[in-house]
């Protein structure tokens, strides 16, 4: 049995693998495991899809994750721990806590992809990041078959990556089965990007700031820098901001003095991979079914014609033109199988 994998992944390249199922419970997945480690078989575990690009086909099976629930397993006057199905869409999830007074992960709405795949990234958005609420996860280790709980320190956070992505990069994954989020009940609004202040400064400012405010407004300016995914292929942004020490930055504003940065608390400095894009004359650049956002060239978007070669062809480009005059690498945000 091949099955096709094209409406599986939001990036929608043509791919296929031998096979998919799905789990809706850790008992079903460690079923699973048992059943394809016993015939030899490479698994894959998804959930939407979102930060996945399969380029070709897949030599093994695809487990979609749909552990779904969100319950309220404690609370007291300011704080509510909230524990959540790693099948949920992290979206959705998002508006059921500001329906609920929970507050938190306002600044993280419409994300896509679901809550299991969140840790993995360490998903943020305008100056909040997942390592801000998340207490703990629970994870199924796919060598022993065990679960084991994380704590926030443990799950070993940093810009755009945690313990789960790196043990996956050298072959020990793990499956994230729910995250347990501590939310206040108290809003106390993140508002430290200029775009995000700006937006409701023009549309809120004779009203009190809600955290309603801040989903809506991070809503509205997402709609407009990112493609449809439902009308195109994309996985949102498709290159991480390269972060680099004092020293290079002022190298580098000294000569490009129109590369914008924000300074970090540890001393660092993150660079903006589409300013960088912008300045290399990127913006709208289009190779094959390929093409890069005109408003925002830090997403890729994929016509639905796209090859693997097309791909492979434009980030070899943009790596030899990036080396080639600023002197840096993006690192790619999704995993490209």
């Amino acid at each position: 049995m091949v099955v096709s994998l094209r409406s599986w992944h939001t990036f929608q390249m043509r791919a296929t693998a031998d096979g998919m199922i799905d789990f809706s419970c850790e008992q079903q997945l460690s079923s699973h495991r048992q059943w394809l480690t016993t015939q030899s078989i490479q698994a894959l575990v998804l959930g939407h899809g979102s930060n996945i690009v399969f380029s070709q086909h897949f030599a093994g099976w695809i487990l979609l994750n749909r552990i779904m629930g969100v319950q309220c397993i404690a609370q007291d006057d300011e704080t509510v721990f909230v524990e959540v199905g790693a099948g949920e869409s992290w979206h959705r999830l998002v508006l059921y806590c500001l329906q609920q007074g929970w507050y938190g992960l306002e600044n993280l709405i419409s994300i896509p992809g679901t809550v299991g795949a969140a840790p993995v990234q360490n998903i943020g958005a305008y100056g909040v990041e997942l390592a801000d609420v998340l207490h703990s996860c629970r994870a199924f280790c796919w060598r022993t078959g065990r679960i084991h709980v994380f704590s926030q320190q443990e799950c070993g956070f940093a810009y755009r990556t945690s313990v789960f992505k790196q043990r996956a990069l050298q072959g020990d994954p793990m499956v994230i089965t729910s995250v347990t989020l501590r939310l206040s009940k108290q809003a106390f609004p993140v508002i430290t990007y200029p775009r995000l202040r700006d937006y409701l400064a023009q549309h809120y400012s004779d009203t009190p700031m809600q955290a309603v405010q801040i989903a809506q407004a991070v809503h509205a300016i997402r709609r407009a820098r990112l493609p449809n995914w439902t009308r195109v292929g994309t996985v949102g942004s498709f290159f991480i901001n390269p972060i680099v020490e004092a020293k290079q930055w002022q190298d580098l504003q000294a000569t490009w003095p129109g590369m914008h940065a924000k300074h970090l608390p540890d001393g660092q400095v993150k660079l903006f991979a589409g300013n960088l894009l912008d300045m290399l004359g990127l913006s709208g650049y289009r190779l094959g079914g390929l093409q890069l956002s005109s408003v925002n060239p830090i997403v890729v978007i994929n016509d639905r014609n796209a090859t693997y070669t097309d791909l492979s062809k434009l980030l070899t480009m943009i790596q030899a033109k990036l080396q080639g005059k600023f002197g840096l690498t993006l690192s790619v945000e999704p995993q490209v199988i």
